[in-house]
């Protein structure tokens, strides 16, 4: 089939307009998808800051208490666990569609939480209770320690979960970025060689036209 010069310009600057085109579509859907992974690293890192404060919390409640339990005093922090900070989110967050869409590994230590957070509260009102007698010591050994120890390991291993899925979102980044990087230039090889062939083929037309009129 014998192209006219002007088809032949017209096929090569829609060639150049589409690579054109489809570089643009690629770099917006990686600039969202990057966007979408940056949102994604801020919720985590502000999840990791609140649970870590919250440990920080139940650090200095458990050491209050055993200032109390050893002074003989009346401990006053919160004994109702569904009541303090870190209870009230979290039973709030197990009702919600994140925990239920979240992995089973994190929602199996989102769920593992409940019980010694429960137990640690409870251990506070048995030693009111024993205040002034061994028991009361007995019981912050025994109980108020254990839970307080079982509730920093599975705020680690939870924190842990999410530093290694922000490590995958860097990975997934610096992916898109290196895939961006090689359509980029795969686009301006075939741009350019898109070029030149319709140049050769102009050239070889108007070569041939002249060619003609000589003759």
């Amino acid at each position: 089939m014998n192209l006219t010069i002007k088809s032949k310009l017209i096929l090569a600057f829609s060639s150049v307009i589409l690579i054109i085109i489809i570089q643009g579509g690629a770099n917006y859907a990686l600039k969202k998808q990057g966007e979408l992974n940056a949102d994604e690293k801020i919720y985590y890192y502000d999840q990791v800051v609140f649970l870590k404060e919250k440990l920080t919390d139940h650090m200095n409640w458990a050491k209050d208490l055993l200032e109390s339990t050893i002074e003989g005093e009346l401990f006053t922090g919160q004994l109702d666990h569904r009541l303090c900070d870190f209870g009230e989110w979290y039973y709030s967050f197990r009702a919600s569609e994140e925990y239920r869409t979240m992995s089973q590994y994190k929602r199996t230590i989102i769920d593992s939480l409940e019980e010694p957070h429960m137990r640690l509260h409870q251990s506070a009102e048995k030693i009111n209770n024993a205040l002034g007698t061994n028991q009361a010591r007995l019981i912050y050994l025994t109980e108020t320690k254990p839970a307080i120890d079982e509730i920093q390991r599975l705020f680690t291993a939870y924190t842990d979960e999410i530093a290694e899925e922000m490590a995958r979102f860097d990975a997934l980044a610096a992916g898109y970025t290196a895939f961006s990087a090689r359509l980029a230039i795969i686009l301006i090889f075939i741009a350019i060689g898109a070029s030149s062939l319709m140049g050769f083929l102009i050239i070889k037309t108007v070569m041939n036209s002249f060619n003609q009129l000589g003759t």
